[in-house]
């Protein structure tokens, strides 16, 4: 009896114990979902497996915000836009110089030959009669006339003859020619590629057929002028007046031509009198030095020649180039 009330006991706790039991009260539904096979979860998980990619196209930063097709303008400074060129660009061309040289040397030929003879006939081999104040006052003579002739004669040294940009696009021997010739004058510098070099071409100072002018490369921060190449332009001018005014100039020109072919009998006539005006106003240049203008090239001082020549833009250009104007040298 013992034995038969134990295992109905037994039988009775059994269901309850084993994981049948827990299925038969708690039936699983076959709509019923893991938490990690939610829907959100399996969305966060393919989140996180893909990689964040970069845009394909990103917006061109030259349109404008309201989707047009303005393009945003870059602004050039004129160095750039010269370095940019595949050959070099001429600023300056000075006009000739004959006429100078000439009355400079004869002038100075003249005060040296007056200085010669006055030391052998006055101060070397002076008059026995001859008081010695006057030896002394001749001598003074002499040293005097012998500074204006040095004057006179280095009065065409220095003459810019022209000014061109180089850009960088140069071939290898230019660009080594460059650099040899700035290593000559600092040594041990190292000859960088600028964007845009300078060359300044000089003249002879004395005709001598077998010597090379000399040329000089510098950086357009390395150039200084006096003050500006360029004329300033009048407030009162319009654009229509310089118009009217250029195409008066041009119809003189014009006259002046026909002119010359029209007179052929009086042409040697009329070129022999430019060349004496021509020679006259040499020969005062050469006293005064009027119509040179001082430029300084790092630490060296030479003349430019604005009383005629070729510049470009009317010297414009070289204006807008340079690194300062208006300053005294």
């Amino acid at each position: 009896m013992s034995f038969f009330s134990r295992e109905c006991l037994l039988r009775h706790h059994s269901p309850f114990q084993t994981t049948q039991a827990l299925k038969l009260f708690f039936p699983r539904s076959k709509d019923t979902r893991k938490l990690s096979s939610s829907p959100l979860l399996r969305a966060i998980k393919k989140s996180k497996g893909i990689k964040s990619q970069p845009p394909k196209s990103k917006p061109s930063p030259t349109k404008a915000s309201s989707g047009g097709s303005q393009l945003v303008p870059i602004y050039k400074s004129y160095a750039e836009t010269l370095a940019q060129k595949p050959y070099p660009t001429l600023l300056y061309q000075a006009p000739s110089h004959t006429l100078f040289k000439l009355a400079s040397y004869s002038a100075g030929s003249f005060c040296f030959a007056y200085a010669g003879y006055n030391f052998y006939s006055h101060c070397l081999y002076p008059p026995e009669d001859l008081n010695q104040y006057v030896i002394y006052a001749f001598g003074g003579i002499v040293v005097f006339m012998s500074g204006l002739a040095t004057w006179l004669v280095l009065g065409p040294s220095r003459l810019i003859k022209t000014i061109t940009a180089i850009p960088k696009s140069l071939s290898a021997e230019s660009v080594a020619r460059v650099a040899r010739a700035i290593k000559s004058e600092v040594p041990g510098a190292v000859a960088a590629k600028p964007e845009v070099q300078i060359e300044i071409e000089l003249r002879k100072t004395f005709p001598i057929p077998f010597l090379r002018a000399r040329k000089i490369y510098a950086e357009p921060g390395d150039i200084l002028l006096e003050r500006a190449i360029a004329p300033p332009h009048s407030a009162g001018l319009t654009p229509e007046k310089r118009l009217l005014m250029q195409q008066a100039e041009e119809k003189e020109k014009k006259a002046l031509q026909e002119y010359e072919d029209t007179h052929i009998m009086t042409r040697p006539f009329r070129h022999m009198g430019r060349g004496a005006k021509q020679f006259y106003f040499a020969t005062a240049r050469t006293w005064f030095r009027d119509g040179f203008l001082k430029v300084q090239v790092k630490k060296s001082k030479y003349k430019l020649d604005v009383s005629g020549g070729w510049a470009l833009d009317n010297g414009r250009a070289l204006d807008r180039l340079v690194a300062g104007k208006g300053r005294a040298l």
